[in-house]
């Protein structure tokens, strides 16, 4: 999409200066997959609860799939012990989309590194539905109704769907509370 860039240059004395602002354009190269759940692409993120100011529900959807330090905005944690809990992502336009990967919360999470199909965690979510928004109500995606997870890295695919908003919503984990470090919905 369009955007605007403008650089700041500060000396060692705190005396800044800011330069005049540039218009960009960014076009996906065709046949690329873009992650519209992404809030460089203008998605906004919302949640049942939040645990604290230190676990927004903005950090599952920032580009860092294995999280950061846990408190440190990397993941969105739920404000509960109980569930069902839900994240919903709103995307900048109504798109279509044909897969989407959820990361949950690394055993690791002080050191976290980058996940793989293979990791597993007790802090994943376990049981949950992927869903869409249809215009007037939510829908789960072909395939999106997952129980007995126990990977960080969990992947809905499914025949292509267009949407302005999915939302994932758990009804169980192990670790406590759910634990999201991030949400990509990807296009065909």
């Amino acid at each position: 999409g369009a955007h605007t860039l403008t650089a700041v240059a500060t000396d060692n004395l705190n005396a800044s200066t800011t330069s005049a602002s540039v218009s960009v354009s960014v076009t996906a190269v065709s046949g690329t997959r873009v992650n519209v759940a992404l809030a460089a692409n203008g998605a906004t993120a919302s949640a049942s609860s939040t645990y604290s100011v230190d676990y927004p529900a903005r950090a599952a959807i920032d580009g860092r799939r294995s999280g950061a330090t846990r408190g440190q905005l990397g993941t969105w944690e739920d404000s509960s012990e109980g569930t069902p809990d839900w994240l919903q992502v709103s995307f900048a336009a109504a798109s279509t989309i044909s897969q989407v990967n959820i990361y949950s919360m690394q055993e690791a999470y002080n050191a976290p590194i980058e996940p793989t199909a293979a990791l597993t965690s007790y802090l994943a979510i376990e049981d949950f539905e992927v869903q869409y928004w249809d215009g007037s109500r939510w829908v789960i995606v072909p395939g999106g109704q997952v129980f007995g997870n126990k990977r960080v890295w969990a992947q809905a695919n499914f025949t292509p769907i267009t949407t302005s908003a999915i939302r994932v919503v758990v009804s169980k984990v192990a670790g406590g509370r759910t634990r999201l470090t991030e949400i990509e919905a990807l296009t065909p």
